[in-house]
């Protein structure tokens, strides 16, 4: 069965209190692509996007509005199945991103 590689996009502004362990619950597998869509954070909310592989979109404060956020973020996604996610939503299960993997196949 192929993994079915995902984008996962999360709008971020300020997350990190929550963003880390949103990231870490995720289990992220290595063809699995992360953008975060930053509104202009000044906490360690975009290091923490890098250190799990982020691709990071930046949107103006002035110009946000999350579905202006989610467009830009699904326009710098490059596989078929994209994940809109909250930053400070933790998944409810460890194995989330499979269970969605697997609806996504069906």
């Amino acid at each position: 069965m192929s993994t079915l590689p995902l984008s996962i996009v999360i709008r971020t502004l300020n997350s990190a209190a929550t963003l880390r362990q949103v990231l870490e619950a995720l289990c992220l597998r290595p063809e699995d692509q992360l953008v975060l869509v930053d509104s202009g954070s000044s906490d360690e909310t975009l290091t923490l996007g890098r250190q799990h592989g982020g691709k990071i979109v930046t949107i103006r404060r002035e110009d946000f509005t999350y579905g202006r956020a989610l467009n830009l973020g699904f326009r710098a996604t490059r596989h078929d199945w994209v994940l809109s996610l909250s930053s400070h939503a933790l998944p409810v299960a460890a194995d989330f991103l499979e269970r969605y993997r697997n609806a996504a196949r069906r």
